[in-house]
């Protein structure tokens, strides 16, 4: 399908070939890519040259995308049952700028690039994404995201799957624990937060420098904490890090029913909430929970600290910080 779909165009000029570049520090990068591509046919390409040079194909024009983006797809799928590498790297390439998404409600550079392509190449690098969904699980959140925020413009299948995967994302019940103290510390959870304000779709973002915490605002925006699926907390499990103050204090709670019902992930809950006291930034984190929200959180600690490990951070957070502020304002 692919080599159907961009067939034996012409090569490029390579006056055309590359974008007009605004710093001076990429210009060495485009003089370089347009250099190592001029004159060279999209099949000549090889493995070991696209490993090697795909960083540079964002200096590229719309047109030199459009002709060499082939390569990569066949180089890509040709490496398989390999998830790493190469094929990471394209799978990953193919989704939008989140910070774009974010801040400009649009990867314009993307849609630039997308506008040159005809509707068969278009529908080439749709069923590409698809592939990867459907049958690689290693790359299937990265493919979903690519189909989901970049390449959705035209209806098919692959798009219409990844919108019944978000929705499953994003609509989930959780089961009631079997431990019945954590079912209780749930509970306790549950009703302190229910009436816990979402911040507001523009709110979300705790950082304005990288893709990452974009990623995350863009990935989270009209999510009820409640029904946030497992699984995607567990693929954002730097949430935490990065959403903004009025972001954590909302979806703080999704994590820790999550990992009260025992759901794996990597975002420690406890860390957040042990480390960093008493500093400002960690002052104004907290500065807007209500008393029973606070109290959630000191019951959900009291259950944590049986763990050996994180018992003495958690007794320390206790009693310099979360048990007085019942009381009140901290200092």
């Amino acid at each position: 399908m692919i080599r159907a779909a961009f067939g034996e165009r012409p090569v490029p000029d390579p006056a055309t070939l590359v974008r007009d570049v605004e710093r001076a520090m990429d210009r060495p990068g485009a003089d370089a890519i347009r250099a190592d591509l001029a004159g060279r046919a999209w099949p000549d390409l090889t493995p070991e040259f696209l490993a090697a040079r795909w960083s540079a194909f964002c200096y590229l024009s719309p047109e030199g995308y459009r002709y060499y983006l082939p390569s990569l797809l066949a180089a890509a799928l040709d490496a398989l049952p390999e998830t790493g590498g190469l094929t990471h790297a394209v799978v990953f390439g193919l989704r939008p700028s989140f910070w774009a998404l974010y801040y400009a409600g649009d990867d314009r550079g993307l849609r630039e690039r997308q506008a040159v392509f005809t509707p068969a190449q278009y529908d080439a690098v749709v069923a590409f994404l698809g592939f990867f969904f459907e049958h690689v699980p290693a790359l299937r959140r990265l493919a979903a995201q690519g189909l989901r925020w970049g390449w959705n413009a035209r209806e098919s299948g692959s798009v219409a799957a990844v919108e019944r995967y978000y929705d499953a994302l994003y609509h989930f019940t959780y089961p009631e624990p079997e431990d019945p103290e954590a079912a209780a510390v749930c509970r306790a959870v549950r009703s302190a937060f229910a009436a816990t304000p979402y911040p507001g779709d523009d709110r979300l973002c705790g950082s304005s420098q990288g893709d990452e915490p974009a990623e995350i605002a863009v990935e989270f925006r009209g999510v009820r904490w409640q029904e946030a699926r497992p699984d995607l907390l567990a693929y954002q499990y730097t949430a935490l890090s990065f959403l903004s103050d009025a972001g954590f204090r909302y979806f703080l709670p999704a994590f820790l029913v999550a990992e009260l019902t025992g759901y794996p992930s990597s975002a420690d809950p406890v860390f957040h909430l042990t480390h960093g006291l008493g500093r400002a930034d960690a002052d104004a984190r907290f500065a807007a929970f209500t008393p029973s929200e606070r109290a959630a959180i000191v019951r959900y600690l009291e259950y944590r600290s049986d763990d050996a490990f994180s018992a003495p951070d958690i007794r320390k957070a206790l009693d310099d910080y979360w048990l007085p502020s019942l009381a009140g304002p901290t200092k």
